[in-house]
């Protein structure tokens, strides 16, 4: 598959231009790149071309464009150069990984753009030649690793198993207790991800650990704890191919609306700022939030290279557990309000089915969700990525994981 990549800079008429050009000699058949501004200039700069024309690249003839006029295309990559891009850049189709450069600007500098741009071009094509996309894996069938719960997943043995039965990719699950999969073990993750990768099975996402706020928010060693264990997986996350970090937000028991609200924010920007540069971003499940609107809306507020959506469908099918905002007058399920208003912010899937009043994340189609008009509305919002199921065989009586595994590819036929 060809990769699409898109370089954005505020007025497409130096850095990103260079770097479509560097690329697209670079890369050869094997990628296809291109270059757009937030506020494009007229034309691309005289000085760049004359540089660019001596290292053997024909710039005279290239035109500047501007990012609106490529919005209806999907993309495998997004590079932003420069704040104005890194602020500007609108969601876009194909949900792809983005990456923030902060490369410094052009003349009178621009030898030393050039060389900087040169480098981070030959990191980003060893990337994307070695991990698959979103684009890659759309509707393949994937599988979080909490299968083997309530009992301790053991990579060697479970991961196999998934493989065998027709899985093409995983999520690692670290959000479990301790015995279900010791994280902190640095060779269970080490083996995890060298069995996903001599299966030919990528992991798509990771579960982090941790409320990103709980019952000791006001503990400021615990926010810091928190915050650490994030980036900690945002780091694993890029260096290993995935990505989306899963992530949860917990409600306040005790503080106001407002004044959870700027905790949480400040939280979240902090972590923006981190993940930004790197080919990951973090999902924000809906779990413990007051309604739809309100959830998606603090998501639309970040940045998009840094924060998506992650649907839970038994969740949502249940009106996040039941609890209801009194001031939210809307009797449309959750699941529907979700997918009516996440549009491309819609990053991962925790697909699982329930009765609409117990979290028993049932095999798709053992439940009350009607996955036909879900299906409709997952190509409705334009989503490009794998079908995550996250099912507990344990919380069903069912000790046969084989069969099970069977089973959870089988019910995913409901959504392709």
């Amino acid at each position: 598959m060809i990769k699409d990549v898109l370089f954005v800079c505020e007025d497409n008429a130096a850095l990103s231009q260079i770097a479509e050009a560097i690329l697209s000699g670079a890369a050869g058949n094997s990628v296809r790149a291109q270059s757009v501004g937030i506020t494009p200039l007229h034309q691309v700069d005289r000085d760049v071309v004359r540089l660019m024309s001596k290292q053997g690249i024909d710039l005279a003839d290239r035109t500047t464009r501007d990012v609106q006029s490529i919005v209806d295309q999907s993309f495998d990559y997004v590079i932003t150069i420069g704040d104005v891009a890194r602020d500007q850049t609108p969601d876009l189709r194909g949900n792809p990984r983005r990456i923030h450069w902060r490369t410094p600007g052009s003349s009178p500098h621009l030898e030393q753009a050039v060389s900087e741009i040169e480098n981070e071009l030959a990191s980003l094509l060893l990337y994307i030649e070695k991990y698959p996309t979103a684009r890659e894996l759309h509707f393949q069938p994937g599988c979080a690793s909490i299968f083997a719960s309530p009992g301790t997943f053991i990579s060697a043995e479970h991961l196999p198993l998934a493989a065998e039965a027709g899985f093409k990719c995983f999520e690692m699950c670290c959000y479990l207790s301790l015995e279900s999969f010791d994280f902190t073990e640095e060779k269970n993750v080490i083996e995890f991800l060298r069995i996903s990768n001599d299966l030919g099975m990528p992991i798509f996402s990771v579960h982090a650990p941790y409320y990103l706020f709980d019952s000791k928010e006001d503990d400021p060693a615990h926010v810091k704890k928190v915050n650490e264990s994030m980036k900690h997986f945002a780091d694993l996350a890029a260096e290993n191919g995935i990505q989306v970090v899963v992530m949860h937000v917990k409600c306040s028991s005790h503080l106001s609306q407002e004044q959870h609200d700027a905790q949480v924010l400040e939280q979240l920007l902090d972590l923006q700022d981190y993940i930004l540069p790197l080919p990951c971003v973090f999902g924000w499940e809906n779990v413990d939030q007051p309604y739809p609107e309100k959830h998606l809306e603090i998501i639309r507020s970040l940045n998009p290279g840094a924060f998506q959506f992650v649907l839970d469908t038994g969740h949502s099918n249940m009106d996040n557990y039941g609890a209801r905002d009194p001031e939210d007058p809307d009797p449309t399920g959750f699941t529907e309000r979700y997918m009516a208003n996440c549009n491309l912010r819609l990053s991962s899937l925790h697909l699982h089915d329930n009765d609409g009043k117990e979290d028993s994340h049932k095999l798709l189609g053992d439940g009350t969700i009607d996955w036909k008009t879900f299906r409709k509305q997952l190509v409705s919002v334009g989503y490009t990525g794998p079908l995550m199921i996250e099912c507990y065989p344990g919380l069903q009586g069912c000790d046969d994981l084989k069969q099970y595994l069977n089973d959870g590819l089988m019910s995913l036929e409901n959504l392709r």
